[in-house]
């Protein structure tokens, strides 16, 4: 089974993908949205969409109804981007094979498609380019309509050399096309650009980017000079500003953890952000686990917070938080549930990189299980009537996949605590998205 070694935003990147530039191989959709994504971070302004490739397939086979079309639009904040970056595949359908890649373009109400070999996906680029139409007009933009009807097939687009770089020739052009959009900087022109060097110099360099990815990204850190390198002070720094984007963009609260640097300490904190964009809350971790203690300062309580726009009361966690102090505790103290029926809490958000020792194969039921075992203060009081709040959910995100030979066991879920009961929970080994509907009273 293939080993996952990063997860960056909204990728999870495995090794059998780093292994594809490391050959001389055709590049899958997975890294291909690597490096999309590692541009839209690193060097796109933030009215610049670049597609993953998976998105462009639910695009092409899966979006058949208006409201369908007006979700994925506004998933992509489409209405605000001016410069759209969408890689096409000569793949006809769900799920089936291709092999060949090209990048369209959509700008100024004009399509472009720069195809490496000769035209091979012109057939596909207008497929694509018809479907983007109607996703333009599920957010009222007009100013695509037609367009699909003359996409200019760029004759002179740079050329492979060779049956395999096609997808390195899409991560060259978009890097050029957000670079030429960037107003700061005017690179020279495409073909100089984009040359048969410069595509191998890029696959070359792509493990070395990947290794340091890496280690701004990680969980399990060698020491405490590693951790500092990837700290951020609150309301400051690239994830506090990813956090705020997508708050803003999506209208919705986001919680994020991050290494939270304040004078000389270090805390593994969760930043709470508003749908205005602005830090509403920010837990900090109050027991600390043993890969914790290298470098983390222990938070001074564990943390609960009304939420005005919601009328809700949260309690937040941050892994360690649920289990017994240190391991040291007494069972039976559940100092964690004991302050949520304490604060009378609606909600319990849950972040953690719950682990295990092996990576095997079993339901996630014996984690939810523990979770909500560790949470019986609230269970016991709900079901004798004593708690004043009608219910109160669990609600977890985890991680998964493995690192530095540490296994995350996934089952990220929403428990109902009354019950109790399994509302939805996502595989141990599964990167998932769970849409949960919770009665407001019940």
């Amino acid at each position: 089974m293939p080993r996952q070694v990063l997860n960056y935003h909204d990728v999870q990147l495995y090794d059998s993908d780093v292994a594809l530039f490391s050959s001389q191989q055709w590049l899958n959709d997975n890294a291909i949205n690597f490096y999309l994504q590692y541009l839209a971070q690193t060097r796109c302004l933030s009215d610049v969409l670049l597609m993953d490739p998976s998105v462009v397939s639910c695009l092409l086979h899966q979006c058949e109804e208006e409201d369908e079309y007006a979700d994925l639009a506004g998933g992509l904040a489409l209405k605000d981007k001016q410069l759209c970056l969408i890689p096409v595949s000569d793949n006809e359908a769900l799920g089936g094979q291709s092999s060949h890649w090209s990048l369209l373009l959509f700008q100024d109400g004009h399509f472009r498609h720069f195809d490496s070999s000769g035209g091979h996906n012109k057939h596909s680029a207008r497929r694509i380019a018809q479907a983007f139409e109607v996703l333009l007009r599920a957010v009222d933009r007009h100013d695509g309509d037609g367009a699909a009807e003359q996409v200019d097939d760029v004759e002179d687009a740079p050329q492979q050399q060779n049956g395999y770089d096609c997808g390195m020739y899409v991560l060259v052009l978009a890097e050029y096309f957000c670079r030429q959009h960037d107003k700061d900087v005017v690179p020279i022109e495409l073909k100089k650009y984009a040359t048969p060097e410069r595509v191998t110099e890029l696959r070359l360099r792509m493990p070395a980017l990947i290794e340091k990815l890496q280690a701004e990204a990680g969980y399990v850190f060698r020491s405490k000079s590693d951790v500092a390198n990837v700290a951020e002070a609150a309301r400051q720094g690239k994830t506090f500003r990813w956090c705020q984007r997508h708050a803003r963009r999506l209208h919705c609260m986001v919680t994020c953890g991050y290494v939270e640097v304040v004078g000389e300490l270090l805390f593994n904190s969760m930043m709470v952000v508003s749908p205005e964009g602005e830090l509403v809350c920010n837990p900090r971790k109050t027991f600390l686990y043993e890969t914790d203690k290298p470098w983390a300062t222990a938070g001074d309580c564990f943390c609960t917070w009304h939420c005005p726009w919601l009328d809700k009361t949260i309690s937040f966690g941050i892994c360690m938080d649920i289990n017994p102090d240190d391991f040291q505790a007494p069972f039976s103290a559940y100092e964690f549930g004991s302050h949520v029926l304490e604060h009378k809490s609606d909600l319990v958000l849950f972040a953690c990189a719950w682990n295990d020792f092996e990576p095997h194969d079993v339901p996630p039921y014996k984690t939810l299980s523990y979770w909500a075992q560790r949470l019986s203060p609230v269970i016991d009081a709900l079901s004798s009537g004593a708690y004043p709040k009608a219910n109160c959910h669990f609600l977890c995100s985890n991680r998964i996949g493995s690192e530095n030979g540490t296994f995350f066991v996934g089952a990220s879920c929403a428990l109902s605590l009354k019950e109790p009961a399994v509302v939805a929970h996502a595989g141990r080994r599964t990167e998932e998205l769970l849409r949960v509907e919770i009665p407001d009273h019940e």
